[in-house]
């Protein structure tokens, strides 16, 4: 893979390239400059896509910002674009082992025979080209069957499952498009046989204008999804009028504030049941770790960063939401231009209006995708959402101050907030331990070199947990 660790210039009417890592310079022609010039930059390398093997749904959700999964046009993916997006994603990964791949339409059971070729052809890459996959699913679930539901836990294929809670909100908002019969009905009981088999299965519910956030929420708990996501309805990019009423923030907030007083509640009780159940669902325990070991987001996801969605042509886009959305076209699987720079230089302190937030490090400026659909700009939130995401740190805080030490080592060891992550400088300073230790082993610079290039860091321990306490 080209990356662009070069600066090109033209001098003279020649092209030159200058190598600033490496203090060289060359003379190069004009393709070569354009590959230069359009190459993934070092450090962002693509890592996980979304994957649209159809473009094609059986369902009629009355919000779909996708107009009714077709994304500006309708189809299967043929096999080898879906190989070649495949061999993409390799290609851009660069020294990157761990890649991902999401399976996404319209409804991506529609072709399930493709996504059996790209689990297997991925599969086989896994021992070409020393890499490892994972695989994801977004699905409504209601073409699962036995053969599916197997090959789904035997390939580890974790779903999102799309469901809006009870049953009155789910036929109204999700109705199959030939309208023979309830979604609620047909989806319940091949959800809670997938739950029976793969139990941290997590659900996305949408929420409109008139969603009552508890009732939804509710609903799937006792479903038993394992992580619950509510989200408010986005406005479609395909078409006018078809932008869809702000969820009722007050109502939302109302129930985020009563979460926070019962979360501390449950802390100081030492109720462990109550808050990995509230876990579930609850969008302060993620802000609540990121406060306590004071991390930051700079930007909001890894769109057009580490992430992009593959349509079922073999477009580039910015993520899911915007495929076959012109505007937001950052090239194509069959050539090596990605245009992406604008969301590679943009951080939430080069947004005006954020830069000066008190949030602005745990919103990080908001979803690309929402933020068009409500301001007309990707870089600018709707007023509602920043009202949302500064009342959730306002929470968060308020928990945060009234959290003892005991308190925080009690939710890492209950696991309701995870252990502080390590940073570069910690990892630095264990892998210099390491080579100190290893120094007694004998071994030369070049098998040090290999060890650290070739092994993780669970590999290395094992290999070597006879010579080395770690």
């Amino acid at each position: 893979m080209i990356v662009a660790n070069h600066h090109v210039f033209t001098f003279d009417d020649k092209k030159y390239a200058i190598n600033p890592e490496k203090n060289t310079a060359e003379s190069i022609d004009e393709k070569t400059a354009a590959d230069l010039t359009n190459a993934a930059p070092i450090g962002n390398p693509i890592v996980n896509i979304a994957l649209f093997v159809t473009q094609e749904c059986n369902l009629n959700c009355v919000y779909c910002y996708g107009e009714g999964g077709n994304y500006g046009s309708s189809g299967h993916m043929a096999s080898n674009t879906a190989k070649k997006a495949v061999d993409w994603l390799v290609e851009q990964s660069g020294e990157v082992k761990k890649l991902g791949i999401t399976f996404f339409g319209g409804e991506p059971l529609m072709n399930f025979p493709l996504i059996k070729e790209v689990v297997e052809y991925a599969n086989k890459i896994t021992k070409e080209k020393d890499k490892t996959f994972t695989f994801g699913m977004t699905t409504n679930l209601s073409l699962l069957d036995e053969e599916k539901l197997t090959f789904l836990k035997d390939h580890k294929i974790m779903p999102l499952v799309s469901f809006d809670g009870p049953k009155e909100i789910q036929d109204k908002q999700r109705p199959f498009k030939n309208k023979e019969c309830s979604t609620y009905d047909s989806s319940l009981p091949k959800i809670k046989e997938l739950l029976s088999v793969m139990p941290d299965i997590s659900c996305r519910a949408t929420m409109m204008e008139d969603s009552d956030p508890v009732c939804v929420r509710e609903a799937l708990c006792e479903i038993g999804f394992s992580t619950i996501h509510l989200s408010p309805a986005s406005s479609s990019l395909f078409s006018e009028g078809t932008n869809k009423k702000q969820i009722n923030i007050d109502s939302y907030l109302q129930m985020l504030e009563s979460d926070s007083g019962l979360i501390l509640k449950n802390v100081k009780d030492r109720n462990s049941d109550n808050l990995k159940k509230m876990k579930k669902f609850n969008l302060l325990f993620e802000c609540l770790g990121e406060f306590i070991y004071n991390k930051k987001r700079e930007t909001p996801c890894g769109a057009g960063r580490g992430y992009v969605a593959v349509s079922n042509s073999g477009n580039i886009f910015l993520c899911h939401r915007f495929v076959g959305t012109e505007k937001y076209k950052l090239g194509s699987i069959y050539d090596n231009k990605l245009d992406r720079a604008p969301y590679l230089m943009r951080t939430v302190n080069t947004i005006e209006k954020c830069s000066k937030c008190f949030a602005k490090y745990h919103c990080a400026g908001g979803c690309y995708h929402d933020n068009m659909g409500s301001t007309g700009s990707v870089f600018e939130q709707s007023e509602n959402t920043c009202r949302l995401m500064k009342r959730i740190m306002e929470l968060t805080a308020y928990i945060s101050c009234n959290l003892t030490e005991d308190d925080k080592e009690y939710l890492v060891k209950e696991k309701i907030i995870s252990e502080k992550p390590e940073t570069l400088e910690d990892l630095d300073k264990k892998k210099q331990n390491v080579m100190a230790e290893l120094e007694e082993l004998g071994l030369t610079e070049e098998e040090y070199k290999n060890i650290f290039e070739g092994l993780s860091l669970d590999e290395f321990k094992s290999k070597y947990s006879k010579a080395i306490k770690l």
